[in-house]
């Protein structure tokens, strides 16, 4: 290689490099663009957030009034025939079909425990909602699906629906108190002569649990490091029971 290609050579690099960084260049500008407009939308949304907080704290109480459940009216929040509950259901045996092939038709005493377990999946894996609001709030389970999220009550409601639906009978929505006095939903049944407790808000590793009887699951269960205290009430479609202080 001679003088002049070696010159050659060592101007178009300059050139090359010359044209990465311009290209560098414009993307650094690209990217400063697109972060400040996703300041400006977040700054937008953070003040939404804030004004529809202030309305609906404005109005909380005739809100409050409208949310507000008699008996029956919570009783009715566990629904295993909503289409919404019926379409999830549906999608969760077409996954166990999908593991057990083609010819797999659900029967209950056999496949509910596999159905539960993906039931417990779909409703664990649904955002938490945290509103922070002065009253209470109740979300369909269209809501529910639709958006993805659902508080720890909602969650609750909304598994107990799916393991109505998955034919067990016996399922309920049971509220309890931690330590600390906080009042928590949880998801309770009986199957094979075994109790159960299932908790969709929680990522404790007992989340999931099943003890020869209530008193033995609830020992062992707990919610971010505090144990139950005592259970306060419990419900489903057809049954509501109050506890007393030594349940």
């Amino acid at each position: 290689m001679g003088l002049d290609d070696i010159k050659n050579f060592l101007k178009a690099k300059k050139g090359e490099e010359k044209v990465k960084r311009k290209q560098a260049a414009r993307f650094e500008e690209r990217i400063g663009e697109k972060l400040s407009s996703l300041e400006e939308e977040i700054s937008v949304c953070k003040t939404r957030e804030l004004l529809y907080r202030k309305i609906l704290e404005r109005y909380s109480e005739v809100i409050g009034l409208g949310e507000e459940k008699t008996i029956p009216e919570l009783k009715a929040l566990v629904n295993s025939g909503d289409a919404s509950v019926v379409e999830t259901k549906q999608k969760l045996l077409g996954e166990l079909q999908m593991q057990r092939g083609p010819e797999f038709a659900y029967a209950f005493e056999r496949d509910f425990l596999d159905y539960a377990g993906k039931a417990f999946e779909f409703a664990a894996i649904l955002r938490a909602i945290h509103a922070n609001l002065s009253f209470s709030y109740w979300l369909s389970p269209k809501e529910i699906v639709d958006l993805g999220a659902a508080d720890a009550f909602d969650k609750a409601i909304f598994l107990c629906s799916l393991l109505k639906a998955g034919g067990c009978e016996n399922a309920r929505v049971r509220v309890v108190e931690l330590e600390g006095g906080l009042k928590h939903a949880i998801v309770v049944f009986e199957f094979a002569s075994m109790f159960y407790v299932f908790d969709s808000s929680s990522k404790e590793p007992n989340a999931r649990l099943s003890a020869p009887n209530a008193d033995d699951a609830l020992k062992e269960f707990c919610c971010d490091g505090k144990k139950v205290t005592r259970s306060l009430y419990e419900f489903n479609d057809s049954d509501y029971n109050e506890f007393g202080e030594e349940e």
